[in-house]
């Protein structure tokens, strides 16, 4: 839509052009002649129609590339706004002790777990004590309040005299599922953990990531290199990436929850979507 709106504006600078060059009335030769300031007077007329015309065609492609950007397919998040990219660098010293140790990282200990559950199991924001809730307008920009029901379907909360909306970020779904797979990594640590009991769910967790994964497409470039003590090339996976700071993200996440208290309770007459939703 965008670039046929950039399309027309062409097409009407052309139509200028063409409408003033059209042979109406005097003839360029004809007014050059009749006065001795007919020869500068013509090439002033056409410099200043060849600054507006270009004026013009500067104007149109600034506000097309305006409009471009405001239809760009981009999956809106109030978190983008709050929390901005930033250059990144992966740590990945595979095989070998690192100099930037991740807290998420190594065998499992009380510590290791306390570092996981902070993205998995917080009081605030799993329902226990809180859980993030966003304003209707909020919610309008998510792109899909033109489905069927999903707005007039979701759980409503009040606080502080202010109607919000139940909600979560997609990065506590993902962490919990990955550390769903990191849990049954370690069956001799995590005994309550059997997977033959879990298939089902342990299924949905590897989907889940692979399609979080995969959507992010990592375009980082990878270069091989020769390495001390290997006859083989070696992959140097440090790459830069474009990451948000999940610490601010989870900060944005405790400023926008709500205080609750006990179980929720479906009110009467609710609207109810059907299972499974997609």
């Amino acid at each position: 839509m965008a670039y046929s709106k950039c399309q027309q504006a062409d097409h009407e600078i052309e139509d200028v052009i063409e409408s003033a060059t059209a042979n109406k009335g005097p003839k360029l030769s004809t007014i050059m002649k009749s006065s001795p300031f007919g020869f500068w007077l013509v090439q002033g007329l056409i410099f200043m129609f060849s600054a507006s015309v270009l004026l013009l065609g500067l104007f149109s492609r600034r506000s097309c590339l305006a409009i471009c950007e405001t239809h760009a397919d981009v999956a809106w998040s109030p978190v983008i706004d709050f929390v901005k990219p930033r250059m990144t660098k992966f740590n990945e010293t595979y095989f070998f002790e690192t100099k930037f140790p991740s807290p998420f990282y190594g065998s499992p200990s009380p510590a290791v777990d306390d570092v996981w559950r902070t993205y998995t199991m917080h009081p605030m924001l799993d329902g226990r004590n809180g859980t993030l809730a966003v304003p209707r307008a909020t919610v309008e920009k998510l792109g899909r309040s033109h489905e069927p029901g999903w707005m007039d379907s979701m759980v409503k909360l009040v606080h502080g005299g202010e109607e919000r909306y139940m909600a979560t970020l997609d990065i506590y779904h993902h962490v919990h599922c990955l550390n769903m797979l990191r849990e049954v990594a370690h069956p001799n640590y995590y005994t309550n953990k059997d997977p033959t009991q879990m298939e089902g769910h342990l299924d949905h967790c590897i989907e889940t990531v692979r399609e979080a994964l995969m959507c992010n497409a990592g375009t980082g470039v990878a270069m091989f290199h020769w390495i001390k003590g290997d006859d083989q090339p070696w992959p140097d996976y440090n790459t830069l990436h474009q990451c948000r700071d999940p610490e601010m993200v989870l900060e944005w996440s405790l400023q926008n929850a709500v205080p609750v208290q006990g179980s929720f309770t479906k009110p009467e007459g609710a609207l109810e979507l059907p299972l499974p939703l997609y």
